[in-house]
């Protein structure tokens, strides 16, 4: 039985699936920020996940949907290249960048290969600095997400989960 182990052991090693993950902190304005490093070199793939905590939909209290629509709207690219040229220029060297959001978090992802790493960091940076947040923008996403309202209301897991919920948790 042991061998079995040894050989579980020594396969995860040669796979270099064995990642140890590192905790840092950087001091941002006197906030401490953790920032958690794992390195596996088997790879050569750059994955980064920028994650914001207690910032997801659970903040939106009065103006529901504001999460999701700041989500939409990291997706649309720069506001000087737009959302197609943005595009263009993530596929033509291979990246992917991608912002989301759950109940409690805002997440924004980066992925690419090794050797486009500082392009792709350039690209998120000109994203946070100017995204393309434009009335015409608003607009289409606006548009997209009452049609994906619309949608949900004859859906019936959708209205009686909904239901549920709200038997199960007044206001």
């Amino acid at each position: 039985m042991k061998i079995k182990y040894y050989f579980l052991f020594i396969l995860a090693i040669l796979q270099g699936s064995l990642m140890g993950a590192t905790i840092k902190h950087v001091d941002v304005k006197g906030v401490q920020i953790p920032i958690i490093f794992e390195e596996q070199k088997s790879l050569p793939i750059l994955n980064l996940q920028l994650v914001f905590q207690n910032s997801g939909y659970i903040q939106d209290k009065n103006k529901s949907g504001l999460a999701n629509l700041s989500s939409k709207l990291l997706n649309e690219g720069t506001k000087e290249l737009g959302a197609t040229k943005f595009a263009e220029q993530l596929d033509e060297n291979a990246i992917t960048i991608n912002s989301s959001n759950g109940f409690e978090t805002f997440v924004i992802e980066v992925s690419s290969l090794k050797e486009q790493s500082q392009k792709s960091i350039s690209l998120l940076n000109s994203l946070l600095k100017s995204p393309n947040f434009t009335q015409d923008t608003l607009n289409k996403l606006k548009t997209i997400l009452i049609g994906s309202l619309k949608r949900k209301q004859n859906d019936f897991d959708y209205v009686s989960q909904n239901q549920l919920k709200a038997i199960l948790f007044k206001d």
